[in-house]
């Protein structure tokens, strides 16, 4: 990811074997985001989420059902997440400074 930030991963030893992965090689690891919660004025929150992502809101287009909302980060990534209309409309959102925390899913 470009500028600071940084995602976390957890893999099986098994895969790390199989992959023969090893320190100092380049590698590609891609995220498929099962759940992402947005929020705002998170900063001093106590989340368990280890992936707390904090930027501004560059964009809202909205929906009938859902808005799809984009988050600027600092050091140039772009995260877009998808809300209920309902959740939008009742934190008040604006384009302000908002947290986007992506969650896994147990499995």
């Amino acid at each position: 990811m470009k500028g600071e930030e940084t995602l976390c991963s957890v893999i099986t030893n098994e895969s790390a074997r199989v992959l023969d992965l090893k320190p100092g090689m380049e590698a590609y690891a891609f995220f498929k985001a099962s759940s992402v919660i947005v929020g705002k004025d998170l900063h001093n929150a106590k989340v368990s989420a280890r992936n707390v992502l904090c930027g501004k809101v560059s964009r809202v287009v909205h929906g009938p059902v859902n808005a799809e909302v984009t988050v600027d980060l600092p050091g140039g990534n772009v995260l877009t997440a998808i809300v209920t209309e309902g959740a939008r409309i009742a934190s008040s959102w604006r384009m302000a400074t908002m947290s986007a925390l992506s969650s896994r899913r147990p499995a």
